[in-house]
């Protein structure tokens, strides 16, 4: 009996270690394109994938067939294009993106192969080019932008990866050029464009980002000619502030 059980378990053993084998493929001109373990024809362990040049363009591990673990990608002159982890073939948790002049591009969380929580984006030079929320691989909350310089660009909100609500907006030296709000990704409502000097240059009420309602131009920010548009089609316009007000009240500037 205890003869058989051996046999038994040996002849186990032996089927199992069989169908682990190292498997390499190739391209057509006979270089080597990939290389790593086998489980029949599963993909398990480490793996490395080439590229025709024969430096790496990918390499980490698999868990029946899957990625995970920790993950390297490479442009073709061997640097360092993207690190992180994968879970059951999902990206997750901490993940970094190189430019190829090795400086970092962007970093942030994933949670189920979706960007989550904080992420950082960056120009090539190193400076920061935008920052904010994920949820569920959507923009959420607060994000900021930024010009090469360092300058801010423009600031406001996201829900469910469209802007909303209140967004200001940044000429590259600093100052003011526009502001007004959104409405699930579209302009709305009142908007206010600036002069250099970041006095009210104009004002003008808006519907799906087109001039839909009234246009005031102001200079020295007092108000001195106004337009009125319907989707996007002017139609009236008054040339002094006398004529507008003859005609409309200011009750409806509101």
């Amino acid at each position: 009996m205890k003869n058989t059980i051996l046999i038994t378990f040996l002849l186990v053993s032996f089927y199992a270690l069989a169908e682990k084998s190292y498997s390499k493929t190739y391209y057509d001109n006979g270089q080597l394109k990939a290389e790593g373990w086998l489980n029949d024809t599963i993909k398990i362990g480490f793996w490395k994938y080439y590229f025709p040049n024969k430096t790496i363009d990918k390499q980490g591990e698999y868990t029946n067939g899957e990625k995970t673990n920790y993950w390297q990608y490479f442009y073709q002159d061997s640097t360092l294009k993207a690190e992180g982890a994968y879970s059951q073939n999902k990206k997750d948790k901490y993940w970094k993106y190189y430019y190829n002049n090795k400086i970092l591009k962007e970093e942030g969380h994933y949670i189920n192969g979706k960007q989550n929580n904080y992420w950082k984006y960056y120009y090539d030079n190193g400076q920061t080019q935008s920052e904010g929320y994920y949820k569920a691989g959507y923009e959420t909350g607060c994000w900021k932008y930024y010009y090469n310089n360092g300058q801010l660009k423009k600031i406001g909100e996201f829900k469910l990866g469209k802007n909303t609500n209140y967004w200001l907006f940044y000429a590259s030296n600093g100052k003011k050029t526009k502001a007004g709000h959104f409405v699930n990704g579209n302009k709305t409502n009142w908007w206010v464009f600036y002069d250099d000097n970041e006095k009210v240059k104009h004002k003008c009420q808006l519907k799906n980002n087109k001039k839909n309602g009234y246009c005031l131009m102001y200079k020295n920010e007092v108000l001195v000619s106004a337009k009125k548009f319907e989707a996007g089609k002017q139609i009236k316009e008054w040339e002094d502030l006398t004529s507008f007000k003859k005609e409309n009240k200011l009750s409806n500037l509101k």
